[in-house]
């Protein structure tokens, strides 16, 4: 399942990287410009319960934070994974409503 595993911005005084780590699952922020806040948004399918350690990180320059990640599908999954190659559900995060990273879990 085509998912964006990592996004590196800068612009202006503003620099960091996304990444998104599926063993274990985490998703990692390295902030390498200005302070900065980076607010973290599920962007989730029905049916998936998602654990996310924080929703909201502040990060001086220079500083990094790996943040654990945990979801499972319940009762109310519907989403018809025998048909696709590859049986991964997938989770998104917008982080500071511009920028989506996404997580795979092999649900076969």
């Amino acid at each position: 399942m085509p998912r964006i595993a990592g996004i590196s911005f800068m612009e202006g005084k503003k620099a960091f990287d996304l990444v998104a780590y599926e063993n274990p699952f985490e998703l990692g922020i390295f902030n390498y410009g200005e302070d900065s806040r980076f607010e973290i948004k599920l962007l989730s399918p029905k049916g998936l319960e998602v654990f996310i350690e924080k929703q909201i990180l502040k990060l001086s320059r220079n500083q990094n934070k790996r943040m654990r990640i945990d979801f499972k599908k319940t009762e109310d999954f519907d989403i018809p994974l025998d048909y696709l190659s590859f049986k991964t559900a997938v989770i998104s995060f917008r982080i500071n409503g511009n920028f989506v990273i996404s997580i795979g879990k092999d649900c076969g």
